[in-house]
């Protein structure tokens, strides 16, 4: 059986209500909690009263992390660091790591072996960053393999993040993500995006043009599954993903 996961932000803490409530009808089965810098001494307490499981998600470029740049490492360690303290107290069994924008990804084992956690798993980017379409370090099957060899970090596959990067190099998208697949994977990402398209836009499901069907036939019974898409106050969308999630496991 599928766990699906709620994407939130560590400063959503208005979403609380509604995510316990959805929780505890048994939408889902766990929060993705992306690590918002300087919210932990503040947002902590909340987050810490709710029942369900968590898995946190540190920082990435869009808050200044970097990993595959050494004169960010400093920036990278405080800012990684508070994303740990969250996973501690949350007893989170996994923390997600991007390998970085515009850098070297010998750079990027450098520093995960200096924060030596045994929770990290490392994340696929596509080939050009939301931001400022720089190239991504970690956008294919050889630099992810890499640093897990070196690093023996586990694995979360973004489905998004592999199609829009063999939409870049244009590729075949089905062998671009049967070489993904087949790295074990512990977590998976989920959205819709444009299927011809080179940038990750996080569309609800049904909103865009992935062949859904043909993307969850590659996720294992028992997968971890955060769906990574837009949110709306009530949470309305996220339960229109999970029956599209259903619909789509259907017809594979």
């Amino acid at each position: 059986m599928l766990e699906i996961g709620l994407k939130l932000w560590s400063s959503n803490l208005s979403f609380i209500p509604v995510a316990q409530r959805l929780y505890d009808q048994g939408l889902y089965r766990y929060i993705e909690l992306y690590s918002v810098p300087g919210t932990f001494s503040d947002h902590i307490g909340p987050w810490k009263r709710l029942p369900m499981p968590f898995v946190i998600h540190a920082p990435h470029s869009g808050h200044g992390v970097n990993l595959s740049r050494a004169e960010c490492a400093a920036a990278n360690t405080k800012l990684i660091a508070e994303a740990r303290r969250f996973a501690d107290e949350l007893e989170s069994e996994w923390i997600i790591l991007h390998p970085g924008v515009a850098g070297n990804i010998d750079e990027t084992v450098r520093q995960i072996k200096t924060i030596a956690d045994s929770r990290l798993l490392i994340e696929n980017k596509p080939y050009f960053s939301v931001y400022d379409h720089a190239v991504c370090n970690g956008y294919s099957p050889r630099d992810i393999r890499h640093v897990m060899d070196e690093t023996g970090l586990g694995f979360c596959l973004d489905f998004s993040h592999a199609l829009s990067a063999a939409n870049a190099l244009k590729v075949d998208h089905r062998e671009w993500l049967a070489q993904f697949a087949q790295m074990n994977p512990r977590m998976f990402h989920l959205s819709d995006g444009d299927n011809d398209g080179v940038d990750d836009k996080h569309l609800s499901l049904g909103q865009g043009s992935y062949d859904l069907p043909e993307i969850v036939a590659f996720l294992p019974g028992s997968a971890k599954v955060t769906l990574e898409t837009e949110k709306d106050e009530g949470l309305q969308r996220f339960q229109a993903d999970v029956r599209a999630l259903d619909a789509a496991r259907g017809a594979a």
